[in-house]
């Protein structure tokens, strides 16, 4: 299942140990969308997004719901971490599989 992380600001920074840890803690892998990963400079490991749709995660899982639940777990973690109000998420790709 797929949850996307998305904001209404044109470039936020987001730490890269973030991601890392809601990837480790939870059956997820994390796609980046229109972003640029600092690895020298004063931004070291810091992911900045330049567009609305920045993160697509796909949880997975041994059922449909296991998998949307694993998903939403790693976006909540990301927004609470990230500290960042902005973030909203889109649960709409894959949530239909599940009503079927």
């Amino acid at each position: 299942m797929n949850t996307s992380i998305t904001s209404k600001k044109t470039s936020l920074k987001i730490s890269n140990k973030i991601l890392l840890t809601a990837s480790k803690n939870n059956k997820v892998k994390i796609f980046h969308n229109q972003t640029e990963v600092n690895t020298g400079g004063g931004d070291i490991d810091n992911i900045t997004t330049n567009g609305e749709r920045i993160f697509n995660v796909l949880g997975y899982g041994s059922t449909l719901q296991e998998a949307q639940i694993q998903s939403i777990l790693a976006c909540e973690y990301i927004k609470q971490h990230a500290n960042i109000d902005d973030l909203s998420f889109k649960t709409d790709i894959g949530s239909q599989a599940i009503e079927w």
